[in-house]
């Protein structure tokens, strides 16, 4: 969760959502700011349980909500070589956090819809670059063309929605 997409202190790698929410509760960071939140995959990876998943997530847009102009909230990426089980999981939590979708302030990052599972490594190299400790895709960290092309949704979703979150000149 981030106050600028430029820069930010709270932008953690590995971080699960009960690391955010602690975080979130002692900042005032999203005072007059639009906040961006993409969180849940280190849960789903980490074994933790949806339901626990769900609340953090709720807890987190809720204590935003209280100082921030508005919060752009991102769905789950879809991931290459998960297993049956993660794809499950992402599809459900990206399923609530949809539903937060006509909540005033809040701007829902349809990820999952932009950005495709790829079938190989060759196609998903075009819009990310992370990697597993495997080697293969991990379908979580942006190439630049990637990040360009989220940047492009994030601007005209903000468009339509009116905020005005202080976005990088790319």
């Amino acid at each position: 969760m981030f106050p600028s997409a430029s820069t930010s202190p709270y932008c953690r790698g590995g971080w699960r959502t009960s690391d955010v929410k602690k975080a979130v509760r002692h900042l005032d960071h999203c005072v007059g700011q639009v906040c961006f939140l993409l969180v849940g995959i280190n849960d789903v990876r980490g074994g933790v349980p949806l339901e626990v998943i769900k609340l953090n997530i709720k807890a987190i847009i809720n204590i935003a909500l209280q100082s921030a102009e508005g919060i752009l909230v991102s769905t789950l990426p879809p991931t290459l070589h998960a297993p049956p089980a993660e794809l499950h999981a992402i599809s459900e939590i990206n399923q609530y956090i949809v539903s937060f979708q006509r909540r005033r302030g809040v701007v829902i990052v349809p990820f999952h819809r932009h950005f495709p599972p790829f079938s190989s490594a060759a196609q998903s190299s075009q819009l990310y670059q992370g990697r597993y400790f495997n080697g293969r895709p991990d379908n979580i960290h942006l190439s630049r063309r990637g990040l360009l092309l989220l940047l492009r949704l994030v601007r005209e979703l903000c468009a339509n929605s009116g905020l005005q979150p202080s976005l990088p000149s790319v």
